[in-house]
């Protein structure tokens, strides 16, 4: 009997690399998983299959592709399966799923992770990332059919074949429409594609935004992402979009769930900048923003904008899928709130409830438009409203067999343990999510393990750059120990 490595879901869905912690018969089983708990309330259960560009994610479904894989299990069991004729991106698969009132969707892709990376997650009904306890079971039930697999059931259902991506820019720009945009000039845009999904669905918008010039680099879909850096946040490694000094300079990962944004000197804007600039935008509209979410692993200048304009402020675990709910609560009650994580992930709650990489560009495209200020100066005149803060995040490789340790070390903390390797007071702690390390100054630092790599992820904001990087060094230093 073949002996397969577990199934894992991490904070969204299950990643591994490719043939080895990623494999064929991971994918069945997964794509078995979720048709039994698909059967148990819908007959038949409809399905969406979106890919990006990997390895093994092969629009025309050959035999030994992982798109074949999952469209073969799924329609074998009964599942109407519609799929993706070409590489797309997440949120047009999320918004797919609602569009299409669908039961669901499976998306091939692991995200920002380099090309020797593929994954699969699963989105429910509302086209969000799946929850914790939904995650729990498939993982479970997936990993009963890999160990005993299924007979084959011979149920099967026509596939579908569809193209969402001009539709879900319609959408897009018809709920931004609300804002009533009335553009002054025209501004310049740059694209960063990395070779994944993200300009296919560019082209749809660009011709109906206020653009006086557009360019898209790297726009065509390669497996290998051209052997660039495929974490769009990894500014450094922006070079290209650095040098191109649009007014706007925008970069996705694979899938474009996520954005990187560039002034036009080439300078970065945070994910939680953005969001601020675009709480302003929709607060001057007299739109009914009246929330903002974001994760613990984020800037607090989130949480400062709140409290100046009343807004209710929400602050979850790192993973879109514990900022998602907060946003259908909004929905729901017919008002507006904004989700942001600082690796790049954005959406409303008049969007999809799934991180996309297209809404915050688009809206801040609109901003621009109407106003005469540059990205710049926009960013800059935030600190002198809300306060000098600077925000960073960097990596720290362990050893693998050190992982469990770390972890523990995380869980057990208490602030008596770890004061003697810190120069300030510890206030509290926070252990939701790794390690986050509040001190008295209100300066902070944060350490999560990833996933998928043997990487610690480690997060530090105070009012000096010096004292960031004297928190992380400090924190590194008690990982060691």
């Amino acid at each position: 009997m073949t002996t397969h490595k577990p199934i894992q879901f991490g904070t969204s869905g299950h990643r591994g690399i490719i043939g080895d912690s990623f494999t064929i018969a991971q994918v069945i089983a997964i794509a078995h998983a979720v048709a039994d708990m698909l059967l148990k309330t819908k007959s038949p259960p409809k399905l969406i299959v979106g890919y990006d560009p990997r390895t093994g994610n092969d629009p025309k479904r050959s035999d030994g592709s992982f798109t074949h894989a999952v469209t073969e299990t799924l329609a074998s069991r009964g599942v109407q399966v519609f799929f993706c004729e070409t590489y797309t991106a997440t949120p047009v698969i999320s918004w797919a799923i609602q569009h299409l009132k669908l039961d669901g969707g499976l998306i091939l892709t692991a995200s920002h992770n380099p090309p020797e990376y593929n994954g699969i997650k699963f989105n429910p009904a509302n086209g969000a990332p799946a929850p914790s306890d939904v995650t729990n079971r498939l993982q479970a039930r997936a990993n009963q059919h890999l160990n005993h697999p299924a007979a084959q059931i011979n149920h099967k259902l026509p596939i579908q074949i569809i193209t969402p991506m001009a539709n879900f820019a319609k959408t897009l720009l018809q709920n931004l429409s609300t804002f009533n945009s009335t553009p002054n000039r025209q501004i310049s845009v740059t694209i960063d594609a990395k070779h994944g999904t993200a300009a296919s669905v560019w082209k749809e918008l660009l011709p109906h935004l206020p653009i006086i010039t557009s360019h898209i680099f790297h726009e065509d879909p390669r497996s290998d992402f051209g052997n660039i850096p495929t974490n769009p946040t990894d500014y450094a490694q922006l070079t290209e979009l650095r040098s191109a000094h649009t007014d706007i300079s925008i970069a996705h990962d694979p899938d474009s769930d996520r954005h990187a944004i560039l002034d036009e000197k080439g300078d970065p804007v945070s994910p939680e900048e953005i969001c601020v600039l675009l709480a302003e935008y929709a607060l001057q509209k007299g739109l009914p923003l009246t929330k903002l979410v974001t994760t613990l692993a984020s800037s607090g200048l989130i949480k400062a904008v709140a409290k100046k304009h009343q807004l209710t402020y929400t602050e979850t675990p790192v993973g879109f899928k514990y900022i998602a709910p907060e946003l259908e609560k909004a929905r729901n009650n017919n008002q507006i709130a904004f989700g942001v994580e600082s690796s790049g992930g954005f959406s409303a709650s008049f969007h999809t409830l799934e991180k996309c990489g297209f809404l915050p560009a688009v809206m801040l495209i609109l901003y621009l438009s109407e106003i005469t200020t540059p990205l710049s100066e926009l960013r800059n005149s935030l600190y002198s409203r809300y306060g000098n803060r600077h925000f960073c995040e960097t990596t720290h490789p362990f050893n693998p067999s050190h992982k469990e340790k770390i972890i523990t070390s995380c869980q057990t903390a208490t602030s008596e343990s770890l004061q003697p390797f810190f120069s300030q007071p510890i206030e509290s702690l926070d252990q939701r999510d790794g390690l986050k390390i509040i001190f008295s100054s209100s300066d902070w630092v944060l350490i999560r393990l990833s996933g998928t790599e043997p990487i610690a992820r480690i997060y530090a904001e105070s009012g000096e750059e010096i004292i960031n990087a004297k928190l992380i060094k400090e924190l590194q230093n008690w990982i060691s120990g």
